[in-house]
């Protein structure tokens, strides 16, 4: 009987190691657990709940009409940064990884097949020679719990490449705005030199009439000078605003082209109600720390049976070479566990469980908080924009026409004009900035706060308080943390 078993048991050794009763990646592709959202519950029951996945669609940004050939839309920008953006190739690695993690978890231990001899030399004989097979049987649904704790994190892997592809798409979006300012502001800084220029020319033209002094020449020669470094200013500003670009796009020998867009804000305003329970809902940051919940507690509860042993099974079939008879042996052990009840793993377990639900409301708090400095930061943004396009911009144009034009006709002193050139100046480059910081914040709070796409660590950027009107600006950073 035991001779038969043997037999069928290595009959059937090459249908265990053949291919085909693997499980491969593409066969449990269907059966990997969705990843997690943010308002799914989870219960100590229901650990192996299958919840829906990400979406894979990311919401548009600024649509554009036709675009010329030599010109790039928005669009345009947003599919060259993720068919090219290396973090999304790290971002889907890691949630490969984590499947073939999942798929190792369930697999059975592989059969064991050897020889075996005893008694040789018994009798000047060479005893009994033979050979043996044992298999380990995985008990308590072990396999399962282990691929329950591991489907857990793919489940967060999934959610930090939906996180990751919103990075990128919102990095390309603020760039893309830093990008329309700079272009706006070497315009604008090419005026402010023509202005600077007649000024200059004003003077020239008084003086030789012998209507002003020549040290006004020589005010306005230093105001024109101003507005020529400025205006290189910018260029350089638009020159890196590009590269930036270029760089976030996963191109950076990307040549410079115009691009189209409208660097005026929606008319309708952000809510703040509504946004925070829309990034409540759908942040996959929250989401990820909800699957680290699923994860922790199917872990759990896999550490809670480990100390119910295997059962380890073997058999076992000799040739006896001093009576000729044939023997056959079998074998069944279980590991008795008195002295390791694996309980440092389970109050690890419990530990880590307790932690990932912990993440869960520490996010939520980071999220709440992070929205706040950004909702902050985009409604200052937005009242200065609408009221420099409604009073003080009209005001201070209006301001400088009549200056000039009076000044020339020796009603204003070059003191007056000089002033009045300036609050131009400073203004119309006060509300490009006012434009960079609203349209910037607007990208990060539509894009669930998340931006930093080329960070390994990201970091928390503290938003500075402007204290003054400068006439050359950074580029537009959302005041958000980045986690």
């Amino acid at each position: 009987m035991l001779a038969c078993a043997f037999a069928l048991a290595v009959a059937q050794a090459p249908r265990l190691f053949s291919q085909d009763r693997l499980p491969s990646s593409r066969r449990y592709a269907a059966r990997l657990p969705a990843a997690t959202p943010a308002d799914a519950v989870l219960s100590p029951v229901n650990h192996m709940a299958v919840l829906p996945q990400p979406p894979e669609s990311i919401p548009p940004g600024a649509t554009t009409s036709a675009v010329p050939e030599s010109c790039y839309s928005l669009e345009q920008l947003e599919a060259l940064a993720l068919a090219n953006n290396p973090t999304l190739v790290q971002a889907a690695a890691q949630v490969q990884a984590a499947q073939g993690q999942w798929v190792q978890a369930g697999l059975k231990p592989n059969p064991i097949a050897g020889y075996q001899g005893s008694e040789m030399g018994n009798e000047g004989s060479s005893g009994q020679q033979g050979a043996f097979i044992s298999q380990e049987f995985v008990r308590r649904n072990k396999l399962r719990l282990s691929q329950a704790a591991q489907g857990g994190a793919v489940a967060k892997a999934q959610q930090d490449m939906a996180a990751q592809r919103w990075r990128v798409v919102n990095d390309v979006r603020s760039e893309f705005f830093n990008v329309l300012v700079a272009q706006r502001a070497m315009e604008l800084t090419q005026e402010l030199v023509d202005i600077g220029r007649r000024g200059a020319d004003t003077t020239e033209r008084l003086f030789k009439g012998e209507q002003i002094a020549y040290v006004e020449v020589l005010q306005a020669h230093v105001e024109y000078d101003a507005a020529q470094i400025t205006e290189q200013n910018a260029r350089n500003r638009y020159d890196a605003a590009w590269r930036r670009l270029a760089a976030t796009l996963g191109l950076p020998g990307l040549p410079p082209r115009p691009l189209v867009g409208d660097l005026r804000p929606p008319a309708e305003k952000i809510d703040f109600d509504v946004t925070l329970a829309r990034l409540l809902t759908e942040s996959p940051e929250l989401a990820s720390a909800y699957a680290g919940v699923q994860r922790a507690r199917a872990a759990l509860e896999r550490a809670q049976v480990e100390p119910r042993p295997n059962l380890v099974v073997q058999l076992g079939l000799q040739r006896d070479n001093h009576t000729h008879d044939t023997i056959g042996n079998a074998q069944i052990g279980i590991p008795v566990p008195i002295l390791d009840g694996n309980q440092g793993n389970i109050q690890t377990a419990y530990a880590d469980l307790r932690n990932a639900q912990a993440e869960v409301a520490r996010v939520e708090l980071s999220l709440r908080n992070r929205l706040a400095t950004a909702y902050e930061t985009y409604s200052n943004a937005r009242n200065q924009v609408d009221k420099y396009v409604n009073d003080i911009l009209p005001d201070s144009r209006k301001a400088l026409d009549l200056i000039t034009k009076g000044y020339q006709e020796k009603q204003f002193s070059f003191l007056t004009l000089l002033t009045a050139q300036r609050t131009y100046a400073r203004a119309s480059l006060a509300y490009l900035q006012a434009l960079q910081q609203s349209g910037v914040s607007r990208v990060a709070i539509e894009g669930l706060l998340l931006t930093g796409s080329l960070r390994e660590v990201h970091a928390i950027d503290v938003p500075q308080i402007e204290t003054g009107i400068a006439p050359v600006f950074g580029p537009g950073r959302p005041p958000v943390e980045v986690r």
